[in-house]
């Protein structure tokens, strides 16, 4: 008997590595300053000016300054008189082709909640053509070509009426503010493209977001409470620094916690893929934690140690690149870190730093792409709805929230990239009968399934070809999980014993590791 129970102990921790792998994406604050690719060493002489020339017929609908007031280079003054960087803008023309003027009809059907038509009517919009001129030009001292004709060609289309003769006097009664509105979304369009393109090449852009580490999520593997007990530190450590704070301090503290990552990473002998796929964890998490330490050549060796698990070398792939650049652009800089203090143009800076902290790009339905700021804070909101910033007709930013259904795309960084999906969310209406669009969060795609993270807790699942997903909140996932799950499975036999074995949770983390038990078939 007690050579039994021996045995058991000594084979509890492999099964459980070879068992129980879920893992899941644990969030942190980073802070640094995005470094330039082209930068002027010489602090005194970082400086700029911004010119426009605007026609006559655009110069009544919008100011000057509003135009060049959206665009600051951080870390330099502004000076008027022989600025190193010298962006100049021009507004040519404006143009709406009278002869394209229509009107748009759309039925609308109400139905009960049993999906029978109940009552239908007609809603009406106007829409026409029109054309904006515009360019850019920026003179550097490296040289650099940077001029673009930025001219737009769209169609303009009104919310809708309930009669057609309340369309037309719509747009009669209020042409002239239609036609602000349009040269204002060209140039937000405009100066906020020409913002990120100089401050790439020569600011110093402090940038606040959110980073992850892998995590295991397994209540019977040994390493689940070690590894969250690390990723407390990393966190409780992250959420006090900003981008001024000294790397020192931050490479002492995170230091211990990479070996013991590495540690757990030495002690899973096992080959399978679930062991692997422990490992990898634990060898990304280092990784990470030396690429925020400012410490490329670290992470490039980590990166490394992933290859011969032959489990997500994409990833490997992607650790290599960004610490390879991350290494060129700190000899480029001359710095050891991408910590430092960064002065502030008191005069032209609107925003507070810490208030606005990055550039998000949308992409609305009707294909415009806009630049806008965005506080990291609010990314856990992203849903149903976004709130970025973007300038008003004074240059300053001004709060704008977008509904998920005007929205195609929103990505924050290479972390946060949401994409507009069709589905009912329990979440956010646990009454709902009919689906919805949503912007849901990328976190597993391929060609036949993906997933998808809706308010970070919720998980849609999409097959290939349907247009609607299928929310794990749902009242058949809950009360039929398993059935539910054998949706996806296809012929994999192997997922389908697991099922009956009652091995995935309804969990994030399970359920990441049913679709890529899927994908693999294993």
């Amino acid at each position: 008997m007690l050579r039994i129970l021996i045995l058991i102990v000594l084979i509890l921790p492999w099964f459980s590595w070879s068992q129980a792998a879920d893992i899941d994406k644990e969030y942190f604050s980073v802070a640094y300053v995005r470094l330039p690719s082209h930068p002027i060493l010489n602090e005194n002489e970082r400086t700029y000016n911004v010119s426009s020339t605007i026609d006559e017929t655009v110069g009544n609908l919008i100011s000057e300054t509003a135009i060049s007031n959206d665009i600051q280079i951080q870390g330099f003054r502004r000076e008027e008189v022989a600025p190193k960087i010298h962006v100049k803008l021009n507004l040519s023309s404006f143009l709406i082709d009278p002869q394209s003027f229509s009107i748009d009809s759309k039925l609308i059907e109400v139905k009960d909640d049993d999906g029978n038509v109940v009552r239908s009517y007609y809603v009406y919009r106007y829409l026409f053509s029109y054309k904006v001129r515009g360019g850019y030009m920026v003179e550097n001292p490296f040289e650099l070509k940077m001029e673009n004709n930025l001219d737009r060609v769209e169609k303009y289309a009104s919310d809708y009426f309930n009669s057609k003769q309340e369309a037309y006097a719509h747009y009669d009664v209020n042409k002239e503010e239609i036609k602000e509105e349009i040269l204002y979304n060209f140039v937000e369009y405009v100066s906020y493209r020409i913002d990120d393109i100089i401050n790439s090449a020569f600011g110093y852009r402090p940038y606040k977001t959110n980073a992850y580490l892998w995590i295991l999520d397994s209540r019977n593997n040994p390493l689940t409470e070690p590894q969250k007990t690390e990723f407390s530190k990393v966190k409780a450590i992250m959420s006090g620094i900003n981008h001024e704070a000294p790397i020192e301090e931050t490479r002492e503290a995170l230091s211990p916690i990479v070996e013991a990552f590495e540690q757990m990473a030495n002690q899973i002998e096992g080959d399978s893929r679930r062991e692997r796929k422990v490992k990898f964890a634990c060898l990304y998490n280092c990784a990470i934690l030396s690429y925020y330490m400012d410490i490329p050549s670290q992470a490039i060796k980590y990166a490394e140690m992933i290859f011969p698990l032959k489990y997500s070398d994409t990833d490997a792939e992607e650790l290599i690149n960004t610490a390879s650049d991350l290494d060129k652009i700190l000899a480029a800089n001359m710095v050891d870190s991408r910590r430092m203090v960064v002065p502030i143009d008191e005069k032209f800076n609107e925003v507070e730093v810490e208030e606005v902290s990055s550039f998000a790009y949308l992409v609305t339905v009707e294909n415009d792409t806009l630049i806008a700021n965005m506080n990291y804070q609010d990314l856990a909101m992203v849903g149903a709805e976004a709130k970025v910033y973007l300038p008003d007709e004074n240059g300053n930013l001004k709060l704008n929230i977008f509904n998920a259904a005007d929205l195609k795309e929103l990505v924050f960084d290479e972390n946060n990239i949401y994409v507009q999906k069709e589905f009912i969310s329990y979440k956010n209406n646990p009454r709902a009968k009919l689906p919805e669009k949503y912007l849901v969060r990328k976190e597993f795609e391929t060609e036949e399934l993906s997933m998808y993270a809706f308010l970070d807790d919720e998980v849609v699942f999409f097959i290939k070809d349907e247009e609607v997903g299928y929310s794990n909140r749902s009242y058949k996932f809950l009360m039929g999980f398993k059935n539910e799950l054998k949706k996806f499975t296809g012929s994999c036999s192997k997922v389908n014993e697991l099922i009956d074995k009652n091995y995935y949770k309804n969990n994030t983390a399970s359920l990441r590791s049913f679709i890529e038990d899927v994908v693999y078939c294993e």
